[in-house]
């Protein structure tokens, strides 16, 4: 018994040519697709300077919320993109792999969050902003 597929499939090999029929348009796939991190992306808010960044340094996920435990930002960031965390008391952020973010605060880097896979769950942003 032969296994089903769709008749067309059963008959083309990887070696046939693609088809040159007319009335069938033939489709190429670029080579050079986008690879993460090549154009970066901005969050937040980026109508003023912020004394806060959070940069995601490889694919990661980031939950900012608020004091009223309102969702302010929720994303998958890829490598590159930054996040301007606004300048508000009460922001806190969840992420399932702190070692994946670096911060930013007045232009220095402070120190990693955590590790590599660290599940970081309403990290108070407040204790950042210290002076």
């Amino acid at each position: 018994m032969l296994p089903l597929q769709p008749p067309s499939l059963r008959t083309l090999k990887a070696a046939d040519p693609p088809s040159t029929e007319p009335g069938i348009p033939l489709i190429t796939v670029s080579e050079s697709l986008p690879t993460p991190g090549e154009k970066e992306q901005h969050f937040g808010e980026l109508s003023k300077p912020t004394r806060l960044a959070i940069q995601a340094e490889a694919e990661v996920w980031l939950t900012i919320t608020d004091k009223a435990e309102r969702l302010r930002f929720s994303q998958m960031m890829n490598p590159g993109d930054t996040y301007h965390v606004p300048d508000e008391p009460g922001l806190k952020l969840t992420t399932a792999n702190a070692e994946a973010l670096l911060l930013n605060l007045d232009g220095k880097a402070l120190p990693k969050l955590g590790k590599a896979g660290q599940v970081l769950r309403d990290k108070p942003l407040d204790s950042l902003r210290k002076p």
